[in-house]
């Protein structure tokens, strides 16, 4: 988010909705893709879509993009509804799917001058559209070698460029990160998040921590239907059933821990492979102050002691695994 949003939003002003997704529904027979859905993406922000295989992540990307029509419900872009207007929807989102619609046998430079004209770029600046995104997503190297010689972090690479040669007010990105190496990611996310400076993005991935990293608001999808949505603290507060208290004491035995499970509002301990102490207890119970005076008691000498929020795996394992066991 941009040092104006984020000012603009300090100050109490709501920013404007760049997506709003209202009630929407996808068939297929009697399947149902995308079940109802409903949620919202301000300018600026990116917006982590997370959810396992199936769940209907890459269904709705593709509604949002006027790849495919929906069977029920609507969607708006920039103000323009996905139907009705779908011409300017096009317009104004830069769509990067899962496997990048790239054509092997040109140059990168002639690949993404011809992307630049079938998306109507005028004449006049395409050149200068297509030099910039070579800086920004770090193709100058490769901008005359053949895709087909390119390594995969590097097609993703063109692959964002393609989908944002244009200037869209929105990204979608579809796994954009599937595949790559270490180094690469590393790359690909420095990318989006300089992306994220003037545009709102929608990125799916499976790999929470990228979703941790890079976004500060949440939807969950499962089974087509939105399991949880809002800010990632939002999430850990509403999900949180438990307070959990991290403890790292010199040294651990059974007597410490049986003294510890005593308490009466400790419901479990588990020991990590470094010997250091998950307590789980009743939430908003002040465990972590009953400990520490268990500890001054019997003299025990701790190296730390904190409490810890559920992971975004914790959370989404609650969302989605929840009505399967």
């Amino acid at each position: 988010m941009s040092a104006f949003n984020i000012i603009f939003k300090k100050w109490g002003f709501a920013l404007k909705k760049i997506i709003e997704v209202e009630n929407l529904t996808k068939k297929y027979g009697s399947f149902v893709a995308v079940d109802n859905i409903s949620f919202e993406a301000e300018e600026g922000e990116v917006v982590a879509f997370l959810g396992p295989n199936g769940a209907g992540k890459t269904t709705t990307m593709r509604i949002l993009t006027c790849f495919m029509p929906a069977n029920e419900g609507t969607a708006r872009v920039d103000g323009y509804d996905i139907f009705d207007d779908s011409f300017k929807v096009r317009q104004r989102i830069g769509y990067l799917p899962e496997f990048p619609p790239l054509y092997p046998d040109m140059t990168v430079t002639s690949f993404l001058r011809f992307v630049a004209q079938i998306k109507q770029v005028p004449n006049r600046e395409i050149e200068a559209k297509k030099d910039k995104v070579i800086e920004q997503c770090g193709l100058e190297e490769m901008k005359t070698r053949m895709i087909s010689k390119l390594s995969k972090g590097y097609k993703q690479r063109v692959g964002v460029a393609q989908a944002i040669i244009h200037d869209p007010k929105v990204i979608i990105l579809d796994e954009p990160t599937v595949g790559l190496d270490p180094n690469q990611v590393i790359e690909i996310r420095s990318l989006i998040k300089s992306l994220a400076e003037s545009k709102t993005v929608l990125l799916s991935t499976h790999i929470l921590s990228e979703a941790e990293t890079l976004c500060k608001h949440i939807v969950i999808i499962d089974k087509g239907k939105i399991v949880g949505k809002g800010s990632w603290s939002e999430m850990q507060e509403h999900l949180q059933e438990m307070d959990v208290v991290i403890l790292v004491l010199d040294a651990v035995d059974d007597h410490k821990i049986e003294s510890i499970r005593a308490i009466d509002v400790v419901k479990d301990i588990k020991k990590d492979n470094d010997g250091n102490l998950r307590i789980y207890c009743d939430k908003g119970s002040g465990a972590k102050d009953r400990i520490i005076r268990l500890t001054s008691e019997n003299n025990w000498s701790i190296e730390e002691i904190r409490s810890e929020k559920m992971t975004l795996e914790e959370v989404f394992k609650r969302l989605t695994i929840k009505e399967k066991v």
